[in-house]
């Protein structure tokens, strides 16, 4: 009877607080993580997972602490406790389509029978069903979708195993060209042995869970599919291993649910809110475009290699209280690096407009921005990321003009996964949207009622 790693998705209680200044300080030790009674048989694979991580990775963005995606990923994950969670595997308010991607061949890992795909370390899950989205959720990191990596290494080792078939054909179909036909036999002269291309074609993916809360898992489907070479290049030899990772060889395939880029510090555990609590008074100077860091140095470069989404219409309708200046880097809801080809950073120029009192009321009310995805990676890169194109503007502002004005601009969305950064983006959000609401209204009782005022 093989054996089940499950992590479990839940709410702390109040009394198992623990700060996140102290819980950034351990991310990285194993020893220090506030592991659950009912998961301490899974505590050595933690402990060789992270070790793992800590030999193979080192992701470094100049003065993004929260962008070392390739921690101690799968070990805190194998224990993850999280106070809120998207219903994974459950396709409710995602994007549905057939988005083509490339998976770097060797890109994948297996770590204590868990599987990582990918660059950005995309875990690979079983999600048993649930209806309640901020309860518990069961995850299995060991069950049948986990043979996913012996799949493709075994495709792969099939593949490179033809060299000497393929060698073979190469020369028979040389042979069928006399000198008379040169420039057909130098091309073939030329040619090499084909590499081996595994597709993933991502049928589903969740960021945010309909925004329905700032902690939803982030997470998506995918087919693993071996594409053989052009006929022209591969002369038949790899015919017999086209096919696409199934649950049992002559089942259909199987759509593999992944969360996406997994955070080091999913592993924490996060207090409740309580009521009236203030956010943190650097957060909602970083709201209004007053940061403590330069952006020259700390913004951070990622590349995202372009994938064509097709026709699948990708889009996101933003508001200006959307954008925030986080350590000097632009964030868009706790969910996305945001960079461009300027200098000046979109936040900045989303805090300048924002100076004005009748923009700054509807910042969190009217969608001002609209991204319209060209181009989509989730394996390719450290950071997974999205190339987008900006729409026409949508906010006209009192002088009848728009008041930003991107249009057919491209903008590359970095994604990020940390719930600890969604939750404090959420919290100043809230509390700004609050005092603004109340500016507002103190400004319209003094116009309709000025002798409250004067």
């Amino acid at each position: 009877m093989p054996k089940f790693f499950i992590f479990h998705v839940q709410r702390m209680r109040p009394h198992e607080h623990q700060s996140s200044i102290q819980a950034r300080r351990h991310r990285s030790s194993p020893g220090s993580l506030p592991f659950p009674s009912s998961l301490h048989k899974t505590s050595r694979v933690v402990v060789n997972i992270c070790n793992y991580f800590k030999m193979r990775y080192s992701c470094r963005c100049r003065g993004c602490g929260w962008l070392r995606v390739a921690g101690c990923v799968v070990g805190f994950v194998t224990s993850l406790l999280l106070p809120v969670a998207a219903l994974v595997g459950q396709q409710r308010t995602g994007v549905d389509g057939r988005f083509r991607m490339n998976v770097p061949i060797n890109s994948w890992t297996t770590v204590e029978r868990a599987c990582l795909v990918g660059l950005p370390n995309n875990l690979v899950v079983d999600a048993m069903p649930t209806v309640d989205a901020r309860g518990v959720q069961n995850m299995v990191v060991t069950g049948p979708s986990s043979r996913l990596c012996q799949w493709l290494a075994d495709r792969v080792q099939s593949h490179n195993d033809q060299r000497g078939a393929w060698q073979k054909a190469l020369l028979k179909e040389k042979s069928k060209y006399g000198w008379w036909r040169l420039w057909t036999r130098l091309a073939l002269w030329q040619k090499e042995f084909p590499s081996p291309r595994i597709i993933a074609t991502v049928t589903y993916f969740d960021f945010t869970d309909g925004d329905a809360n700032p902690l939803a898992t982030p997470w998506f489907s995918a087919i693993f599919t071996y594409e053989l070479p052009p006929p022209a290049d591969s002369f038949g030899v790899f015919d017999h291993l086209e096919g696409s990772f199934a649950s049992f060889p002559g089942a259909a395939p199987k759509e593999v649910t992944l969360l996406l880029n997994p955070s080091s510090t999913f592993n924490m555990v996060l207090p409740e809110d309580r009521p009236n609590e203030p956010p943190d008074v650097s957060d909602v100077f970083n709201f209004l475009g007053y940061s403590s860091e330069q952006k020259e140095q700390t913004r951070a470069y990622f590349h995202i290699k372009f994938n064509d989404i097709g026709s699948t219409p990708v889009t996101f309708n933003l508001k200006l209280a959307d954008f925030w200046s986080y350590g000097g880097d632009c964030i868009i809801k706790g969910n996305f690096l945001v960079t461009w080809s300027e200098y000046r950073t979109p936040c900045s120029l989303v805090h300048e407009v924002t100076n004005s009192m009748v923009t700054a009321y509807l910042a969190d009310k009217v969608e001002a921005v609209k991204f319209i995805a060209r181009g989509i990676d989730f394996f390719s890169n450290i950071v997974p990321g999205i190339e987008a194109v900006v729409d026409k503007p949508h906010l006209i502002g009192p002088d009848g003009k728009p008041v930003l004005d991107w249009s057919n601009k491209w903008v590359k969305l970095g994604f990020l996964s940390d719930p600890l950064l969604k939750k404090k983006f959420s919290r100043a959000k809230n509390f700004l949207s609050h005092i603004r609401a109340q500016m507002a209204i103190g400004l319209s009782e003094g116009i309709l009622n000025p002798e409250k005022v004067f």
